[in-house]
């Protein structure tokens, strides 16, 4: 079933078994070591889950030329935008890490306790960064060449990106 052994509780991975190497473990092994994401690791991660999303929206983007089928693909392509942003909040809660971010060595966590778990509002707040940086040309998200690597998703979220061992 996917599920791991941890102490004396079996944790079953909530994920269908073609997606389970994309993600972390629940609860994450992965070790942290103790440096924050940096610009062009962080930046990579969200590009991957670009192209993760390039891949799901190919078929929409075909089936908008074929007549007829083209007026239901109008309707129901927001919907599976709606689809794919709720699986990457819910990746930001359960693993704590996008595929993006897994595939990049990333995770995000409390900033006061990264140990914690993380909830919903972290993740909307997060996205609600992303939506901002979006609307500013993306500049905003420069702030993560400073000293503290936080950007507006992270300052919104009061969480961080951190580099981990796998």
């Amino acid at each position: 079933l996917g599920g791991r052994l941890t102490g004396t509780l079996t944790i079953a991975n909530p994920l269908p078994a073609f997606l389970q190497p994309y993600l972390p473990p629940i609860p994450d092994d992965a070790v942290p070591t103790g440096e924050r994401g940096d610009f062009v690791t962080r930046l990579l991660a969200v590009l991957v889950d670009f192209v993760v999303a390039m891949i799901l929206f190919i078929p929409v983007i075909v089936l908008t030329f074929v007549p007829l089928v083209n007026c239901v693909v109008a309707l129901l392509s927001p919907l599976l935008g709606l689809a794919l942003m709720g699986f990457q909040l819910w990746c930001v809660v359960t693993f704590k890490a996008t595929i993006g971010k897994k595939m990049m060595k990333l995770r995000v966590v409390r900033e006061d306790d990264p140990s914690a778990p993380l909830d919903w509002n972290i993740a909307i707040l997060r996205l609600v960064g992303y939506i901002v940086n979006g609307i500013l040309f993306s500049l905003p998200y420069l702030m993560i060449f400073g000293s503290e690597r936080k950007g507006l998703q992270d300052i919104f979220s009061k969480s961080i990106v951190i580099k981990v061992d796998r």
